[in-house]
């Protein structure tokens, strides 16, 4: 039989890996707990309830689809690479359904309707964009369910589900101004009559064909064999038949894409043209600018010039070079007539000169100059003859290098660091770039190093003899040189000519606008608006959020609304009215920006102060007693030594003096859960797989069960393991716990291995007990989910939810967060269950705020840590059957978050704290990286959520103090610590952080709290608080386990209270249903302000109940783990 364990004993660890996986949102009804677990937990009948990241759920039934006269699915299409597929019409809703969008482009006289990411709607009469895959079929990728109706899919990312108008009428194609048909023609008997560009598509239509080509440049469109798509701006090959006249009658072949029209036929083009015009050229150069040579754009698809473009109906010669210059390029080229293009050289190369009568389009905004033509470039530049133009660099970046000694110890450059076996110039200075730095530097073929000063210590920093020193060829390219063996090849980014922004203002993201406005208390469209026009109208008017739109619209607000999802900055790039140096947005894409937090002030003010370092990352953390706290991080390089003289991965941190005492960890329980058990002991569930770093093993930890019981301050209390006693019954990464009303735990979920994203292959989709019990039949091993409805568990994962009765092993589904918001990790968001108070009759309401609105089918490799936003939306519901029917209320926060942390504070409100604005959790994955960080723009300044206030007033950033460290990935909230979004401790940006910091306010004091309260008992307080405070109450808390932006067990009970004078008379919880049995921390309110947390046990202290036939049948049906690698 498997003893439960020796109370008397400690048992925690923590588990390592890179790469963690999803977490799972748990709120117990019965319990009124929240915490979190990993990976989906349950397979639901024949669906995926809880989908991973890497996968959707299939829909076990499917309500009937109501579509217009005439309307039919055509499939699941792709966007292409960039603009839309369909462009005739969007919008967005938060009740989107199949029915509300066929329905919308059916009234609007279109011919095709696409849903896309759940809430989005677009209309056409054509699919735009079919050379880079606009509107070709890609069936079964629309997996994402309707924002209004779960039983409809509503495309996914960059995928539409689409459908057609049949009609038997002659669709006619809708040309661009000027455009027309001209005829049939022949191709040669060898070659290509259009041999400029071409693509083929099944679903060619001539609006395709045609508007392709005029989207290049070209002046004449071929459609031919019905799928086929040709340009240029002659026929070729006239000697062998090109061109040459043929019948309609030859080019009698359906279009793929729409079967009214004509496509050509064998050897047949259906030739549509517009006519091409020459004029002279007169421009008037800035000094140092001059004019090198009609270029052709690349064949194919690509561009000569990539840093910068924009169009522009008065585009002159001077005009273009004016907005390259002033952002930082050296290269301008003019196409098309109204067309600009920057760059700091070529991006492809060998570039390929044109004859100059080919670059015959006069200039939009000046007759008397040329501005290239169809796929031709007029270009100029800044750069001295015979400069590299196929170094393309970064604006601003000199190409001219140095050669500088590496110090014989540290680094030069230390910012940043990168080693490819594909180095290169260009990437190396892209990525400090990227990264924020001025100075980048390559080592030894294959290193970067970056930074913003160079520092001179030991030696280094200094111009080494001679520039042959630096004489190492690139990894990936032997024509450029990459420093050599102590010595670095650096380049420098020169001063910028970037407009500074308002004093206490700055950026808070890119988002896709829609009808409705994310900010809608003021708007205003300038003739000369740039981002500080905006800004400071914003200002005097009062309001704290700015947004430009468009290139000359300027927003006001003070709360965000009508779903403001993220988008990436490129796609704010309009040039603003004012400035064309400057952006201002785009069409239906705002660029918000934010008035910084007002500091602390008053009697009250919160306050930030210092609290030491804790010597080991503080990834997990439970306040066990009033003097210490348990810290467990991952085997790793910590300062803190143990007995072995060893880094440690854990310790226990002493309140009083801010210090720290290692622990003796045996299992690897990185990224693990933790509860508190009826008795007190902590308990520590779960864990990596086997590590060894430095020559120090760590063992497999999966099923590692880990004891804890506090000890004083003074003290030497330790974990407790013993895997032959006590053990999970299955492997579990990334698990989630919380307390039962009769003591125990329930552990939920978890993967069987690690990896950075959730999969079939190695979900556990189970739940089983700690101690052992007998549930459904499966007396003390993993117990599957099944499918029938009913209630007592939330569970959420990814972005869907559903209820557990983990007593029956009952489960029924609730509905999807709204607007594709996804709440776990990698894009993990702040959960709390708000309080639960008398007045509300303990009705459980919970609260997830931020996340992300990325495809959960998006490669971790295509995601960029600094440019994809998370969310900014909050989503509430009562978890009733009220609330439940009323599904998710949303609102939404100034900026978008990730990894911030929910906590609740003592007067009822929420504090969200650490975290990010764009990226993911997780280190290694997404392109951009800060070091190893998948996450950027760290948020320093908290945000208060007041759950009570009408909405539209609830959060404020105001009077709460800002930090200057960025906590981000492995921090944590119970106080302000930890952060290492780093493989192990690391001293660059976004370094392993250690120190400590502590929010406080003024506060009341009380004396004479029993060592237990017995449910619904009274007991009576001695309390000291400030002369004429009017509301004093006790509440009672559950600080829980921590980790991973997650609260495990995290609650608040308002407690009645009746004051008399200095004394007041308390009543304990209701029942176990209310607040399981076990420790908690009694605090007294007075007017808003907490005392200090004084500890206490509810319910008797006993142990939990053991089954020992359970618990025997465990140990004997499962293999205790192997301590070697395995």
């Amino acid at each position: 039989m498997q003893e439960l364990g020796p109370f008397n004993e400690s048992a925690q660890t923590t588990m390592t890996f890179s790469h963690p996986q999803s977490f799972l949102l748990v709120v117990l009804l019965a319990l009124l707990t929240l915490s979190f677990a990993e990976a989906k937990l349950t397979d639901w009948s024949s669906f995926d309830l809880l989908p991973s990241l890497t996968q959707h759920s299939k829909l076990h039934s499917r309500a009937a689809i109501v579509l217009p006269a005439g309307w039919a699915t055509k499939g699941c299409v792709r966007e292409p690479t960039s603009g839309r597929a369909l462009t005739g019409y969007s919008f967005t809703s938060s009740s989107m359904t199949i029915t509300s969008c066929v329905a919308k482009c059916d009234s609007l006289n279109f011919k095709y309707a696409g849903a896309e990411y759940a809430n989005e709607c677009y209309c056409g009469n054509s699919f735009q964009g079919g050379d880079t895959g606009g509107g070709t079929l890609d069936d079964g990728s629309c997996t994402m369910n309707c924002a209004g109706d779960a039983t409809q899919k509503c495309g996914a990312g960059f995928r539409l589900s689409a459908y057609v108008k049949q009609s038997n009428a002659t669709v006619a194609p809708v040309l661009p101004t000027g455009w027309s048909y001209t005829g049939c023609v022949s191709e040669p008997s060898s070659g290509r009559t259009l041999t400029n560009y071409s693509f083929t598509d099944p679903n060619m239509s001539v609006d395709k064909c045609v508007a392709t080509c005029s989207s290049k440049g070209f002046h004449i469109a071929g459609a031919e064999y019905s799928s086929e798509c040709y340009c240029g701006d002659s026929f070729q090959a006239t000697a062998t038949g090109g061109g040459a006249n043929a019948p309609d009658s030859d080019c009698s072949m359906s279009c793929s894409g729409e079967s009214t029209q004509k496509c050509g036929g064998g050897n047949r083009l259906s030739i549509y043209s517009v006519p091409q015009t020459t004029t002279p050229t007169g421009p008037t150069l800035p000094s140092g600018w001059s004019y090198i040579s009609c270029m052709q754009e690349p064949a194919g698809t690509g561009r000569l010039f990539t840093g910068y473009s924009y169009s522009s109906s008065s585009l002159t010669v001077e005009s273009c070079i004016g907005t390259c210059k002033s952002r930082g390029f050296s290269y301008a080229g003019m196409e098309y007539a109204n067309e600009c293009y920057c760059g700091t050289g070529y991006a492809v190369t060998p570039a390929v000169k044109a004859t100059e009568s080919e670059c015959s389009m006069a200039c939009a905004g000046s007759a008397s100059e040329k501005c290239g033509a169809g796929f031709r470039l007029s270009v100029y530049s800044s750069e001295a003859s015979g400069s590299n133009s196929n170094l393309v660099l970064p604006p601003y970046w000199g190409k001219t290098s140095q050669c500088i000694v590496e110090p014989s110890t540290g680094r030069a450059l230390s910012g940043n660091s990168w080693i490819d076996g594909g180095m290169t110039i260009e990437k190396c200075v892209n990525l400090c770039d990227s990264t924020g730095f001025k100075y980048a530097g390559l080592e030894y073929a294959n290193e970067c190093y970056c930074d913003n000063t160079i520092s001179l210590a030991n030696g280094g920093g200094v111009p080494a003899s001679s520039a042959n020193e630096c004489n190492m060829k690139c990894a990936g390219n032997s024509a450029q040189i990459c420093g050599a063996g102590y010595r670095i090849t650096l380049y420098t980014k020169g001063d910028s000519a970037a407009t500074a922004l308002p004093s206490g203002w700055s950026p808070s993201m890119c988002a896709v606008d829609n009808p409705s406005r994310i900010l809608t208390a003021y708007k205003s469209t300038e003739t000369a608006l740039t981002p500080a026009l905006c800004i400071n109208k914003c200002a005097g008017l009062g309001y704290s959020l700015s947004g430009v739109e468009n290139g000359n619209e300027c927003f006001c607000g003070n709360v965000l609304n009508n779903n403001p999802v993220g988008a990436r900055d490129n796609q704010c790039s309009t040039p603003c009215s004012g400035d064309a140096s400057q952006n201002c947005g785009a069409g239906y894409r705002m660029m918000i920006y934010q008035r910084d937090a007002l500091p602390p002030s008053g009697a009250n003010a919160w306050a930030l102060k210092s609290g030491g370092t804790s010597g080991v990352v503080m990834t997990h953390v439970a306040v066990v007693n009033n003097e210490t706290v348990l810290v467990i991080d991952r085997k790793e390089a910590n300062p803190l030594l143990n007995a072995q003289y060893l880094p440690a991965w854990g310790a226990v941190w002493n309140l009083n003096e801010n210090s720290a005492r290692p622990l003796n960890l045996i299992t690897h329980s990185f990224c693990s859960a933790g509860s508190f058990l009826g008795n007190g002991t902590l308990v520590n569930f779960g864990g990596q797989p086997y590590t060894n770093r430095n020559g120090q093993a760590a063992p497999d930890g999966l099923q590692g069960i880990r004891l804890y019981n506090a000890c004083p301050a003074s003290g030497t209390c330790d974990i407790y393991e013993n895997s032959n006693r006590i053990r999970m019954s299955s492997n579990r990464w990334y698990p989630t716990s919380t307390r039962l009303p009769d003591g125990s735990a329930i552990i939920l979920g978890g993967a069987q291995t690690s990896g950075w994203s959730n999969s079939d292959d190695v979900n556990n989709p189970t739940y089983e007990f700690y101690p052992a019990k007998n549930v459904d039949g499966y007396n003390g091993l993993p117990v599957p989910s099944s499918s029938l409805p009913s209630g007592k568990l939330f569970v959420a994962a990814n972005n869907q939810a559903m209820l557990l009765d983990w007593q029956t092993n009952i489960e029924t589904r609730l509905p999807n967060f709204p607007n594709g918001q996804r709440v776990v990790y990698p894009m993990n968001a702040a959960a709390v269950l708000l309080p639960l108070t008398p007045e509300n009759n303990y009705t459980p309401e919970i609260l997830i705020c931020g996340g992300s609105h990325v495809s959960d089918q998006t490669r971790s490799e295509d995601l960029d840590a600094q440019h994809d936003y998370g969310s900014a939306q909050c989503s509430r519901m009562v978890l009733n059957d009220a609330g439940i029917a009323a599904g998710w209320k949303t609102e939404w926060m100034p900026e978008p978050r990730l990894m911030s942390e929910g906590t609740l504070l003592p007067d009822g409100k929420v504090l969200i704290i650490n975290g990010c604005r764009t990226g993911t959790a997780g280190y290694g994955n997404l392109q951009n990286r800060i070091g190893d960080s998948n996450a950027d723009h760290p948020t320093f300044t908290p945000l208060l959520y007041d759950p009570s206030a009408p909405v539209g007033s609830r959060i404020t950033r105001d009077g709460l103090p800002t930090s200057n460290i960025a906590r981000m990935y492995h921090s944590i909230a119970h106080y302000d610590r930890g952060s290492n979004p780093n493989d192990d401790v690391s001293y660059k940006r976004y370094a392993s952080e250690y120190r400590c910091s502590y929010m406080t306010k003024p506060r009341p004091t009380f004396a004479g709290l029993p060592s237990k309260i017995a449910y619904n008992s009274q007991f009576v307080l001695s309390i000291t608080v400030p002369t004429g405070s009017q509301n004093v109450y006790a509440i009672l808390m559950d600080f829980g386990f921590v980790t991973h932006s997650v609260h495990m067990d995290q609650k608040l009970v308002k407690l009645v209270s009746v004051r008399q004078g200095n004394q007041l008379t308390v009543t304990g919880p209701p029942n176990a249903n209310i607040y399981s049995p076990g420790p908690g921390w009694i605090i007294v309110m007075a007017d808003g302000v907490p005392s200090v947390a004084q500890q206490v046990m509810i319910g008797s202290g006993g142990n939990p109940p053991e089954d020992p036939a359970a618990i025997a049948n465990m140990l004997a049906s499962t293999q205790n783990p192997s301590p070697d690698a395995h």
